[in-house]
Parts: C-alpha cells; structure tokens; sequence
C-alpha cells in the first residue's frame, strides 16, 4: 500500500482497536494523543508555530510523541511560544486533560542570549532546560556525544550485572541473560547513536567478566 500510514482513517483505527478488545478507556487515550498531535501539526503548518529547521539533509522534525512524553521543535519568536502555549490550552478545553506545565522546559540554541532565555521562560511558564536530558533512555546533547554522556547506560548494565549472582547460573543461562537482557540495554542506543568506542569497550568488559566469572575479586582469564 502507498502511504498507508497516512491514508488511515482514524474511526476505522478505533472500530478495529475495539474489535480486537481493547477498553474504551484505551481508545480514549489514543484518541487524546490524537488530538494533541493535530493540532500541533496545524498550527506548524499554517504558520503559526515557527518551525525549528535542522541542518540541510535531515528530514523536519515537528515534535514527537511517545506515551505522556513529548518533544517539540519550535523557533523562538514570541509569537511561536504564545501560539504553543494557547495551542496546549485549547488540548486540554478538548481533552479534559490537564498538562503538567511544571514539567515543561525549555531547551535554547547557544546562540540564544541569558536574557532572551529568561524572557521566554517569564513568557512561558516553562523551566530553563540544561543538556544532558534522556528522553526515553536515549542522551540529548548539545555538540558531540563523549563517552561521559554514556556513564547513565555502564551503571545502569553493572546493577543489573550486580543484582544477579553469576555462579547461580549455568553458562547456557548466562549466555542467555547476556543476549536477551543485558546486551539489549545496549542495543537500543546502539540502533539510534554513534557510541564512542571507549563505551563500547567498557560494556564488552562487563559482560565478558560476568559470562566468564570472577575469581578474588577480578575477571577469570579466558
């Protein structure tokens, strides 16, 4: 099919979410996402939200939406931010939905000045974001991702690593874990970013240590 995804009608989704037994509950949920979604993408499109441009050769990104957690690429005229403002009002009039505006943030070009982002914050109501921020496990940064920016992804895979004893396991079962919990944590990023090879090094590490096994305190000989 061409273009499927935007040929779907909406109603038919829902007709056949429900056919397959999904809750009203959940359907008014997707439906709410729905509708936030529209109507950013109507505001970017006639105007009225200045759109973010990115570097020449990658696609323009609007704002993504996964869950309760969304991304918005805006410029920062007053206008644009008055527009997004009156814009998640008028979702929450439509939805019954409240947004959370304390938890908004802003994130501003290094071009933008301490006093321009003061003022949008005043104009806001939103938080002055600072980089490093995840968003749905992944590292935003400004400029080049450094090893540094991974510290979040080796202590996270060393508790999991830590919280199983790996003399309870047989090394079939350890060569399981490693390929269906451990190595996917790092799968993930992997798939989305350019690792520095450090990383990478430092997670082969731990999971060779924790297939292998540890004597006195240090890593078996292979």
């Amino acid at each position: 099919m061409a273009k499927a995804y935007d040929r779907v009608h909406w109603d038919s989704l829902f007709q056949v979410l429900v056919g397959f037994g999904f809750s009203n509950q959940f359907c008014n949920l997707v439906k709410e996402c729905e509708i936030l979604s529209r109507l950013l993408r109507k505001q970017f499109e006639d105007g009225c939200i200045g759109k973010f441009y990115h570097p020449l050769g990658t696609p323009l990104i609007l704002h993504l939406l996964y869950a309760d957690d969304i991304l918005m690429f805006l410029n920062g005229e007053n206008r644009s931010l008055r527009q997004l403002c009156s814009t998640l009002s008028c979702y929450e009039r439509r939805s019954w939905q409240c947004i959370s505006r304390e938890k908004f943030a802003i994130f501003g070009s290094p071009t933008i000045s301490s006093a321009r982002k003061r003022s949008l914050v005043r104009l806001t109501g939103f938080a002055k974001g600072n980089f490093l921020v995840m968003y749905l496990g992944v590292p935003l940064v400004r400029g080049q991702l450094k090893a540094g920016h991974f510290d979040q992804l080796i202590v996270k895979i060393r508790a999991n690593v830590a919280g199983w004893k790996a003399k309870l396991f047989s090394q079939g079962g350890r060569l399981i874990f490693l390929n269906h919990v451990l190595s996917s944590m790092a799968s993930h990023l992997m798939a989305v970013l350019e690792v520095p090879q450090i990383v990478l090094k430092k997670i082969n590490s731990i999971l060779s240590t924790f297939f292998w096994g540890e004597h006195n305190g240090k890593a078996k000989i292979k």
